[in-house]
């Protein structure tokens, strides 16, 4: 049962970044790959006996590069080859650290610790600093042309 399900989510969210790309509609995007990324949950405790494989990461980082390219597809004209690169670089940038930074939680996550509240203290703090650092991401991008970040 379940590989049905996963197939349907993944045909339908790939289907969705497919034509939001062609016709340029930004609003499929996010929706296709909210379902890639639910195929993948879906099927991962199947696949992997409910470890957290390193393929949660790759898929993490790949799944960040699907979406900014499509979004750039959708939102920009053709870049200038230095622009091009300029953006690449930067993806590469963002997608390493996001593929650092999910080998971090899942090294994390195997760690045998006993409850007491300074940990809880920690993991609460840590968990609102992470929430506030991917605020600032979503709202920081690099403009073409002028290599500044805008607010």
């Amino acid at each position: 049962m379940n590989g049905a399900i996963v197939t349907v989510l993944a045909v339908a969210g790939i289907g969705l970044l497919a034509a939001g790309s062609l016709a340029r509609w930004p609003g499929t995007i996010g929706w296709g790959l909210g379902l890639v990324a639910a195929a993948y949950a879906v099927a991962l405790p199947g696949i992997h006996g409910g470890a957290r494989p390193a393929s949660a990461a790759i898929l993490g980082a790949a799944v960040l590069v699907a979406g900014e390219s499509c979004f750039w597809v959708v939102t920009e004209d053709v870049p200038s080859a230095a622009d091009a690169r300029r953006r690449a670089l930067w993806l590469a940038g963002w997608a390493a650290a996001a593929f650092a930074v999910a080998v971090l939680v899942m090294l994390a996550a195997t760690v045998q610790l006993n409850r007491s509240l300074p940990l809880t203290i920690a993991g609460t703090v840590a968990a609102v600093l992470t929430v506030a650092l991917l605020g600032a991401f979503a709202t920081t991008r690099p403009e073409a042309g002028d290599g500044q970040e805008t607010p």
